[in-house]
C-alpha cells in the first residue's frame, strides 16, 4: 500500500476555539449554545464528564449550570470559521493530498513511512504542530481506508496521545467487532435497523457480508463502506469541495415579529448573507425559495413558502433581494407572530459552466454589479461582516437573534483584537 489515511478531528471545537483566548477558564466545564442561545452545541471535555448532553435545551441543564458553575458562550460561527481554515493550512504542510471535511475534520493521505519511521512519530508531530501553532487539541486516526480512519479516530479520543493507528488486521477485527453498526460513518441511525434486521450488529458483521447480498438489499454507498471496512479503498479524496446544490440562510428571531417591514428586513439580511456564500462557491441562483413560520408549539400557527423562478440567472445581491421580497409579500398573513424566516437559493450553476438564455450569444458577468459585489466583499473581509450593508437590511434589527454570551470577533474584527497588559 502506497499511501494511509489520517483523519484529523478537532475535540470539542467549538469550546476550544473560547478556551483559547480565554485560558483562566481551563479546568472549568464549557458549553457553546445554538442560535438564540437555545439549545448546546459543543462541550468542553469537563461539560461532558458532568453529565451535560449534545443538543440540550438549556433550560433543562440549569441545574447543572448552577451546581457545576459552567461557562456559556453564545455561537461566535466567524471566529469559528477563521481558527478552522488556520487548522486546515496548518495541515496542508503534511499532506500530500487533503480533504476538508467539515469545518473540524480533515482527511490527509500520506505517503507510507520509509523502513524505520514511525507513522505514530509522525501523527504526534502533526498534533504538536496544530497545538502549538493554534492551540486547538486534534484527535488523529490511522489507517488503510477513510471509513477505517474514521474508527481509529474514535479510538483516538480514548488515548492519552490522541492518536490511534489500525494497520494490522488482527486489531482491525478486534476494533470493529467492539463497534456496534450504528455508530460507522455513513450508516448511523437510519440504515442501523435494517441492517440489524439483516443480522448486522457490529462493524466487523458488515465487513464479513457478502457484498453481492448487500448491494441488492442496499445501496452502492453501503456496499463501499463494507469494502472499506475489509481495507479495500473506496472513498476518494474530495480535494476540490463539491459544488453546493443549493444554499439556505435563516434564523430564529430574538422574539416573535409581527410586522411586516421587520420581517422584510430580516430576510434582505438573510438573502445578503445567502448571497455572499453563493459568491464565495462563484455561482449564480436560477431560482429562490422564501419560508416563514410561527412557533409550531403556539396557536394560531401559519408557515408557507413560495419558489420564484429568475428569468435569468443571477449572484447580484439587490436583484435577489426583490425577488426575495415579492415573494414574502405573497405569503405573508397579517395577525401571526413569527418566529422564523428565511431564503434557500436553488438551480445553483458555476459562472464558468452557465446555459445561456434564447437571446444570449454569451454569457459576461454585468461589470458594474460585479463590481460591487467584489467591493463589498472585499471590506467586509478587511473590516468585519457588520462594516456595511444594504439599506433593506435595516439599521436597529430587533429581530436579531441572541447572542448575549458571545465572544468578541478576536480574529476578525479590528475593534475585537485581543488587547495585552503588561
Amino acid at each position: 500500500m502506497s499511501e494511509v489515511v489520517l483523519l484529523i478531528d478537532c475535540n470539542s471545537f467549538y469550546a476550544s476555539c473560547e478556551l483559547l483566548f480565554r485560558p483562566d477558564l481551563k479546568g472549568r466545564p464549557v458549553i457553546v449554545l445554538s442560535n438564540n442561545d437555545g439549545c448546546v452545541v459543543a462541550r468542553s471535555k469537563e461539560a461532558k464528564k458532568i453529565g451535560i448532553p449534545m443538543g440540550a435545551p438549556l433550560f433543562t441543564i440549569e441545574h447543572l449550570i448552577k451546581t457545576f458553575d459552567v461557562v456559556q458562550f453564545s455561537s461566535n460561527y466567524p471566529l469559528y470559521n477563521d481558527i478552522s481554515n488556520r487548522v486546515m493550512n496548518t495541515l496542508r504542510r503534511f499532506a500530500s493530498a487533503i480533504e476538508i471535511y467539515s469545518i473540524d475534520e480533515a482527511f490527509l493521505t500520506i505517503p507510507c513511512p520509509k523502513e524505520g519511521v514511525d507513522i505514530l512519530d509522525l501523527a504526534k508531530t502533526i498534533r504538536q504542530t496544530v497545538l502549538k501553532e493554534i492551540g486547538i487539541p486534534v484527535s488523529i486516526g490511522i489507517s488503510h481506508t477513510k471509513t477505517l480512519a474514521k474508527v481509529a479516530s474514535i479510538e483516538a479520543k480514548k488515548n492519552a496521545t490522541g492518536v490511534h493507528a489500525l494497520i494490522e488486521k488482527k486489531e482491525i477485527d478486534s476494533t470493529l467487532q467492539k463497534l456496534d453498526v450504528v455508530e460507522i460513518w455513513g450508516i448511523g441511525q437510519r440504515l442501523a435497523p435494517k441492517l440489524q434486521s439483516y443480522g448486522v450488529f457490529t462493524a466487523l458483521d458488515l465487513k464479513k457480508t457478502d457484498k453481492t447480498r448487500l448491494k441488492k438489499l442496499f445501496n452502492i454507498v453501503v456496499v463501499k463502506t463494507a469494502l472499506e471496512l475489509d481495507s479495500i479503498p473506496s472513498f476518494e479524496l474530495e480535494e476540490i469541495p463539491k459544488f453546493p446544490k443549493s444554499i439556505t440562510c435563516s434564523r430564529s428571531f430574538g422574539k416573535p415579529i409581527e410586522e411586516l417591514s421587520l420581517l422584510q428586513e430580516a430576510l434582505s439580511s438573510y438573502t445578503a448573507q445567502a448571497a455572499e456564500k453563493l459568491y464565495r462557491v462563484g455561482g449564480t441562483a436560477g431560482g429562490i425559495i422564501v419560508f416563514l413560520t410561527t412557533n409550531r408549539f403556539s396557536e394560531p400557527f401559519y408557515a408557507n413558502s413560495i419558489y420564484i423562478p429568475l428569468m435569468e440567472k443571477t449572484f447580484y445581491p439587490p436583484t435577489l433581494m426583490e425577488k426575495g421580497l415579492e415573494g414574502l409579500f405573497e405569503i405573508y398573513r397579517a395577525g401571526y407572530f413569527y418566529k422564523k424566516v428565511g431564503v434557500t437559493f436553488v438551480d445553483l450553476s458555476r459562472t464558468t459552466q452557465h446555459q445561456l438564455t434564447l437571446f444570449q450569444e454569451q454569457f459576461q458577468l454585468p461589470k458594474k454589479q460585479k463590481e460591487l459585489v467584489d467591493a463589498v466583499h472585499r471590506i467586509k473581509k478587511r473590516f468585519g461582516i457588520n462594516a456595511i450593508q444594504y439599506a433593506s437590511e435595516g439599521i436597529r434589527k430587533p429581530w436579531k437573534n441572541k447572542k448575549e454570551l458571545r465572544s468578541p470577533l478576536y480574529t476578525t474584527l479590528w475593534e475585537d483584537i485581543l488587547t495585552i497588559q503588561i
